[in-house]
């Protein structure tokens, strides 16, 4: 099982940087850097105040599953790295599109470097 660290707190998933979901989705299919890649599961915290299902304690065996074909530790529609990092642009993250798998590497073995955002 794949660990994951979110440094995305305006998620309502999110808890002690932590995610609380039974499962997310990563994608970003053809992503040849970070930047392309985002957390789909993500759903913004002030949107989701009305929200009936709530995931509050952060689970520490949540199943990673992605799209990213480009991604070294893509393999069958999960994510086969020991952890990943889920990160945001900011601090107030209003929409998925704004957060990132700071894991991702491209398959090729060159190293996907960092995302200037």
């Amino acid at each position: 099982m794949t660990g994951l660290k979110c440094s995305v707190t305006s998620c309502a998933n999110n808890a002690e940087y932590q995610c609380c979901r039974p499962d997310i989705q990563v994608s970003g299919t053809d992503a040849e850097r970070c930047c392309e890649t985002c957390c789909s599961s993500f759903e913004n915290k002030s949107a989701a105040k009305n929200n009936v299902v709530r995931h509050d304690v952060p689970n520490q065996a949540v199943q990673v599953n992605c799209n990213v074909f480009t991604c070294i530790h893509y393999s069958d529609g999960q994510c086969e790295a020991k952890s990943i990092c889920v990160e945001s642009e900011n601090n107030d993250t209003k929409d998925k599109c704004q957060t990132l798998c700071e894991t991702f590497r491209k398959r090729d073995g060159c190293s996907s470097g960092g995302c200037s955002v």
